[in-house]
């Protein structure tokens, strides 16, 4: 039987060595930004060292996305580059077979959690595998496995860093979304609002609020009920990243639209017009997306909606 044991021991042995760390599996995707970024900030060592981890690991292609102005920013500022990085990286090996569905992972980065989502497309049969997102950055590859943990590589890079602010004083504290925080406050559930999540708010700004028709926001403002109604038609409960809104298939207009229930009650209807915008009811705008913040996400619209019917 030592033999045996003998064989074990060294087909284990290779595998290890295949594997090799949380560097090496990256130099094996051909991460090569990633791992540039990581020796720029003094990680490579801290990579490779006992772990466990959990890296999601952005693309090159994720990187060469972001704005030229802040890549050169990440390049010259080390500590919010190591910041953005350890935002990346979860101190315990975390398989996708475990991943919940808005579930918060603590990243080594402090201040900043990875929220994941898992979503299955609707009305779709066969049913297709479901999307796994970090923070609304697709995995495109899962469980590559190393030996101090295990790499899942993302579309995006999760940036700008997340909020630990809740949906309500994000808003808050936005110059431009001040008349949403009014009409949230109005509301008398606001408290819900901040404390309980998570939740998706499409957040109309100040000068969508003043495209609606003259006397409609003060009505809006001065009615309690009416507050409630407008506020919760632009909340969706959970975490709907842009991910979750796209129809799954784009190319049969109206068949693969995605349709999601609002708190208000009423049923918002997401679709992608020619020109690639993303839009609700073929009339709304989705003009930003994927702002993590502490109880949900928030993306930002081009106008006020307002539920059917209105009294």
């Amino acid at each position: 039987m030592r033999w045996v044991y003998a064989i074990f021991a060294l087909v284990f042995s290779a595998a290890s060595a295949q594997q090799g760390t949380i560097v090496d599996v990256a130099k094996r995707l051909g991460a090569t930004t990633l791992l540039q970024l990581v020796e720029d900030a003094g990680l490579t060592n801290v990579l490779s060292s006992k772990g466990p981890f959990t890296v999601f690991a952005p693309t090159n292609d994720a990187f060469a996305a972001l704005p030229a102005d802040i890549i050169q920013k990440l390049k010259s500022d080390k500590k919010l580059l190591t910041s953005v990085l350890l935002a990346h990286v979860v101190n315990k090996t975390t398989s996708s077979k475990t991943f919940k569905d808005d579930e918060l992972l603590a990243s080594m980065n402090t201040d900043a959690k990875i929220r994941i989502n898992i979503y299955l497309p609707r009305y779709v049969r066969p049913i297709p595998p479901p999307t796994v997102t970090a923070n609304g950055c697709k995995v495109s590859m899962a469980d590559q496995v190393a030996t101090n943990g295990v790499v899942h590589v993302i579309s995006k890079v999760m940036y700008p860093l997340p909020l630990k602010d809740n949906v309500v004083e994000v808003v808050h504290n936005t110059s431009s979304l001040s008349t949403l925080y009014k009409a949230i406050m109005a509301t008398g559930v606001s408290d819900i609002i901040a404390d309980g999540g998570p939740f998706t708010l499409l957040a109309p700004p100040d000068d969508a609020f003043s495209k609606l028709p003259p006397g409609t926001l003060d009505s809006i403002l001065k009615n309690k009920t009416a507050a409630e109604r407008v506020v919760t038609y632009h909340l969706i409960g959970g975490s709907k990243y842009k991910e979750a809104l796209l129809p799954y298939n784009t190319s049969h207009p109206g068949i693969h639209d995605t349709f999601l229930p609002t708190l208000e009650g009423g049923q918002l209807v997401f679709s992608v017009e020619t020109d690639g915008s993303l839009v609700i009811g073929r009339k709304y705008k989705v003009v930003k997306t994927d702002l993590t913040v502490g109880n949900g996400v928030i993306h930002t619209l081009d106008s006020v909606m307002i539920p059917p019917p209105f009294p």
